[in-house]
Parts: C-alpha cells; structure tokens; sequence
C-alpha cells in the first residue's frame, strides 16, 4: 500500500490481475536456481521459496540502489540520458519489488511465503518512501533543462510535483516524521488487508438449498453423510451460490458471512489507519487525507468529486428507479409477499429476470470463456499494453 509514489500512483491493478492469471502456469515450471530466481523478471519464477522471494526482492532493491546512485553521481551537464533515465530505471525497479511481493502476500501457496512477502512489500515500500523523499535526487531532477519533446517534459514536471506533495523540501526533521507516518500506514493497511485474506468463514448449507447452482458446481460441492456443504466466503466458492441458490435464507446467510470477513479484527486497525493518514495529511499542509489523496488525480479535489458524483446520481437516479420498480414487480410474481430486494438477494433476481425477460442466462456463456483461452488471452493483451 503506497502512500504516495513519485509519479503519484499504486502498481497497476490490471498488471496485477495479469500476475494472478499467470501464477498457476509458473507454479508448474521447475523452480530456477537462486542466482537465475534472483535475476528473472518475475517473483513468482522463485516458486514457493520465501527465501527466493527475498532474494528477489534484495536483487530489485540493489539495483534500485544503483540506479539512483547513477542520478547523483552525475558530474558537468544534467541530461535525460544521464538523470531521468536512471531515476525511471530505479521507479520501475521499486515498482516491481512493491508490485509482485504484494501479489505474492495475497495469493501465496504457504502462510510462511505470504508471511515473509508481507514482511518484504513493508521493506520495499519504505525504501519507495526513502526514494520519495531524497532530496539530491530531487534537485537533481530539478537541474535538468525543460526537455524538448511533450511527454518527456510532462513526466519531469509531474515527478517534480510529486516530489514536492510528498514533502522532499521540508526539514530533515519533519521528512523523518513523514517517512515514519508512510511506513506506519503501510504497515497498518497489510495487517488490515492480512486480516480479511486469512478470516475465510464457512457456511454450512443442507443440499436441498443448493437447488438452481450449476452442475459443475454441485459436483465439486459433494454433501457430508448427514447431508450438509461447506460454502466458503471465497468468491469463486460464495459468489456463484448468492447467485443462483433459490434458497433466500442461504443467499442472506452467505450474504452476512461475505461482509463481515475481517470483523472485528479490523476495527482498531481501520480506526488507526484513518487517523494516520488524516496525521500524514495534515503534516504536509492539507485538510483531509482525502483532499491529499487527490491533489495530483484527474478530480483535483473533494468538492470536485462530490459534484462529480452529485451529476452520476442526477443522471441515473430515474433510470435506476424504473430498473429497481420491474426488478420487484418481477420477483412479488413469484412471491407476493416480497416488499423489497435486498443486496442479499440481489443478483439471484437479477439473474432470474434476465432469464424470464429475455431468455438470457449467464451460465450459457461460460463454454465461451474456458481458462485456458482467457489466461492466454488476457496475458496477450497486457503484453502489447506494457
């Protein structure tokens, strides 16, 4: 969990939607030898050696370090050759090492390897904070002549923001402060994000409340001798069951599981993490950690978001009203007595009035998306993408 990257951004979801599809493919290659392990592109090409991963890691984070002693070792003229180039080289490597030991934390085979990359994302974010907050490296940016070409000087001036809102030109005693704010949110947001991984609940449901899920389903889903199966609140496991189950009392039960993974556990740490942003904010000179949040976004501030939002509800808000109205006058056809939907339900009576209206199912397009196919698919287009 960045606080604030020097370009002002998180690794990008959709790369890490990209790791995730292709983990189970690495996992069944034979696992390199330490030294290729620690020069692949790829974390996961390791396979489940917490060792590996931080050999990894270190690997990524020395060469993060040679990086930006090439910035500052620079001696006459300042270039993009000789500055910009390297300070992008040591972002990127600080951006894989955050990246990948954060996927690895979520979706690792053993609790010793998510361990030990919840430990090392902690490790590679503070040494992204310290980067954040290197005044040579800022100043150093800040020599550089205006570059001729648009895109090239629009990433130095934005790096230089960025620099300056996280608080390079404060005092050495107030960027102290901020770097040990940085490190404790991030802390704070893996223990929150720990918590919800590790707290999977299960509900137990009697077979005939397993009535409309799809076969496949069912079959991986076989009932104990006295009749009852296990649904878990993950949500290849509890999703499709809220969905199609014509049970409402397991819709509400699974429901109620789904939402209150993570509780109580995460009540301190939740009340902690807001009141440490909103200190982090307040440091650097702004109200709210949310007018922070947003001071180099597309949005630009809160009061432009709430107008933002303000226009998305005025838009939709009659729209969504005739949707809501036909959803149940849909469902009291089958059930008089319904007086309203809740969230609960749904997305099974969304399901059964795509069907009754207009003879759409959603399981009729599942042949049309095999893994397989999608893996492929999906790491393609995030090869010509990156």
């Amino acid at each position: 969990m960045l606080a604030r990257s020097p370009r002002g951004r998180r690794p990008p979801s959709f790369a890490v939607v990209v790791v995730c599809a292709m983990l189970p493919a690495c996992a069944a290659a034979a696992p390199p030898t330490s030294a290729q392990g620690e020069k692949a592109l790829h974390a996961w090409e390791g396979g489940d050696s917490p060792a590996a991963l931080e050999a990894w890691v270190q690997n990524r984070l020395r060469r993060a370090d040679a990086d930006v002693a090439r910035v500052l070792g620079v001696k006459g003229a300042r270039s993009v050759a000789n500055t910009l180039r390297p300070y992008d080289d040591a972002v990127n490597e600080l951006l894989l090492a955050v990246s990948q030991s954060s996927v690895i934390y979520g979706v690792g085979a053993t609790r010793e390897l998510r361990d030990k990359a919840q430990s090392l994302t902690q490790t590679a974010n503070a040494a992204y904070t310290a980067l954040n907050l290197n005044q040579g490296v800022y100043r150093a940016l800040a020599a550089l002549p205006s570059p001729a070409d648009g895109a090239t000087r629009h990433y130095l001036e934005h790096s230089l923001l960025e620099y300056r809102l996280a608080g390079v030109d404060r005092d050495g005693a107030t960027r102290a402060n901020i770097k040990a704010l940085q490190d404790k949110i991030t802390a704070l947001g893996l223990t929150f994000e720990r918590a919800v991984h590790d707290d999977v609940r299960t509900t137990v449901a009697d077979k005939a409340q397993l009535e409309g899920l799809p076969p496949d389903y069912l079959a991986s889903h076989p009932a104990d001798p006295e009749g009852h199966v296990k649904i878990t609140t993950d949500p290849p496991d509890g999703w499709p069951a809220q969905r199609f189950s014509n049970s409402a009392e397991l819709r509400h039960e699974l429901f109620l599981a789904a939402n209150s993974v993570g509780y109580p556990a995460n009540t301190e740490t939740l009340r902690a993490l807001l009141a440490t942003r909103a200190e982090l904010a307040q440091l650097l000179g702004y109200k709210t950690w949310a007018d922070f949040a947003m001071a180099d976004q597309m949005i630009g501030s809160p009061p432009k978001l709430a107008e933002y939002l303000a226009g998305i509800d005025a838009a939709s808000r009659e729209p969504g009203a005739r949707e809501d109205a036909a959803l149940l006058s849909f469902a009291r056809e089958r059930y008089a007595s319904i007086q309203k939907i809740s969230y609960a339900d749904l997305r099974y009576w969304q399901e059964q009035y795509r069907r009754a209206r207009f003879n759409f199912d959603s399981q009729s397009v599942r042949p049309y998306f095999p893994y397989a196919g999608v893996e492929r698919g999906v790491i393609t287009t995030a090869s010509r993408l990156f």
